[in-house]
């Protein structure tokens, strides 16, 4: 096989720049890099001269080169090539397809999707939907990024569901000491780590508030549990006024920063911890690689029910899911026409998780070393026996052949226009119904009859302007969301998107829901 390999300049020389799901490329670069059973050709923005470089520096004497996309139909033609397939790393295809088009050549182009659900992705496949042929192709890192990809227009047959996989030689359990590593990185020895492991933004990744808002709870419980936060911040009044709550919460002790971390020695971190938690609420999530690196080096892990963390474990078994709820409100407007900032808070706030399940599980694993040791020997298991990356090269190699005995056509494609509501909806547990009954938290009750303030950020008192009506008015009693909107004389989108918001902070909870949830 011939394959036409897509890579940015930064795969290439800036690896150390490479986060998240991005990693998934560059491991597939470099294993490319290392096959001399089939032939790669990188396609790279880098001029002549220096892909020739590149070829006699990297390929050596491997069938590979590296060519820019002005001389690529030379070389294609002046040696008589025929590419199998060509891989862009990424959902954005429209540059090969066109090339592919304009040439008369009938290789199929897949694509790799890392993100869908910003607004970003979605212009994306709207430019490459009317010019994509019947062989070509996107790879899914997971089923409900798939269902999304389908329901916004892309024939499903065009699509294929293939789990990222992780770097057995990066990732694996601690071999040496644990109390040596801790110390290291200025841990206590003999406390429970739980560790956070993500970009430090609200809008991009997850909200992880509402986690420091449990907090108090969980250290009464258990004194010895520690909050341990890793990642690059990406904005630094979010964390700043997360470290201002922590201090108010006297709670500093409990928790440790790391803000930058050394991205190859990422698995450090992991080892030095007790257990992961990750509850992502991010409008473009699709798969969640920390989770699988957390299990590869055997932690157990809490994550939430959430669009493509649904599928890395069994519930009970290699780790906890946390329930999720969402509801019909208006993305429309934040979708279209606000900031990527702006809609993405929006979106993380309409995302509430289960609080008592979370507190419960939490509680679990920090007590019992027990349950953490034989969660995490199957956590290890699991991603051994399904994630490895050998593996994963090898689906995306076979998906190539596949497509290239397929037809190239012309077919039509047309973008499903519909809510972004609509089209995420399947992204959660749970989603409200009017039948639901709400009442208010015992501590946001306790805070309000002893008039003790709550920490909300401004901006959202400003959104979400309901949230004093519908607090009054449970704080009287119980309540379904059909009586609130009608208490309220208000629209249902403002009082859902409210009590969600309250529900995601722990202000407002569940007592009975009307319909079965969508998962157990």
């Amino acid at each position: 096989m011939i394959i036409l390999f897509e890579c940015p300049k930064s795969l290439i020389f800036e690896p150390h720049t490479i986060s998240g799901a991005n990693k998934i490329s560059q491991i597939f670069f470099n294993m490319s890099l290392s096959i001399d059973k089939l032939q790669f050709i990188f396609i790279t923005d880098a001029p002549k001269k220096e892909c020739l470089a590149l070829t006699k520096l990297l390929c050596k004497d491997k069938p590979h080169q590296f060519c820019h996309y002005h001389d690529l139909r030379n070389l294609i033609e002046e040696n008589d090539i025929l590419p199998t397939a060509a891989f862009i790393s990424d959902i954005n295809i429209e540059r090969m397809l066109h090339f592919r088009n304009l040439n008369n050549y009938s290789f199929p182009v897949i694509g790799l999707i890392h993100s869908l659900g910003i607004p970003l992705a979605f212009q994306q496949l709207t430019k490459i939907f009317p010019i994509m042929k019947s062989n070509d192709a996107f790879i899914c890192p997971s089923h409900h990024t798939k269902e999304t990809l389908t329901k916004f227009g892309c024939p499903e047959n065009q699509s294929i569901v293939i789990h990222f996989g992780y770097d057995k030689f990066q990732f694996f359990p601690l071999k040496g000491s644990q109390a040596a590593l801790r110390k290291k990185l200025k841990l206590p020895e003999k406390k429970t780590i739980m560790l956070l492991l993500t970009r430090l933004t609200p809008c991009l990744k997850m909200d992880f508030t509402p986690l420091i808002r449990l907090l108090p709870e969980l250290v009464k419980e258990n004194p010895k549990l520690k909050l341990y936060i890793v990642g690059t911040i990406t904005d630094k009044k979010y964390v700043s006024q997360l470290k201002k709550y922590i201090k108010q919460l006297n709670l500093s002790k409990h928790v440790s920063w790391c803000t930058k971390p050394n991205q190859n020695k990422i698995v450090q971190y992991y080892q030095a911890a007790d257990f992961f938690v990750s509850l992502s609420d991010a409008a473009g999530e699709t798969y969640g690689l920390t989770i699988t690196e957390a299990m590869a080096c055997g932690l157990p892990v809490i994550i939430s029910d959430f669009s493509g963390y649904e599928m890395h474990f069994d519930d009970a078994e290699e780790g906890f899911y946390i329930p999720t709820t969402s509801g019909s409100i208006d993305l429309d407007k934040p979708f279209y026409y606000h900031d990527l900032a702006s809609y993405g808070d929006i979106y993380a706030q309409s995302i509430a998780l289960d609080k008592d399940i979370l507190k419960d599980k939490i509680l679990a694993l920090s007590k019992s070393k027990r349950l953490r040791s034989t969660m995490g020997k199957k956590a290890r298991e699991k991603v051994e026996n399904r994630n490895s990356i050998a593996r994963c090269f090898n689906y995306y190699c076979n998906y190539f052949k596949l497509q290239s005995m397929m037809p190239c056509e012309q077919v039509t494609i047309k973008v499903k226009k519909q809510p972004i509501q609509k089209l995420l909806k399947h992204s959660t547990s749970y989603i409200l119904s009017l039948e639901d009954l709400f009442e208010l938290d015992e501590n946001y009750r306790y805070s309000i009859e002893h008039n003790l303030p709550n920490v909300m950020f401004e901006k959202h008192m400003n959104r979400y302007t309901l949230i004093t009506k519908i607090s009054q008015l449970l704080y009287k009693k119980n309540y379904s969301l059909k009586q609130i909107i009608s208490n309220l004389k208000a629209n249902r989108s403002d009082v859902e998107k409210t009590l969600l918001y309250l529900m995601k902070h722990f202000f407002v909870k569940l007592t009975k829901t009307g319909k079965v949830a969508r998962k157990p």
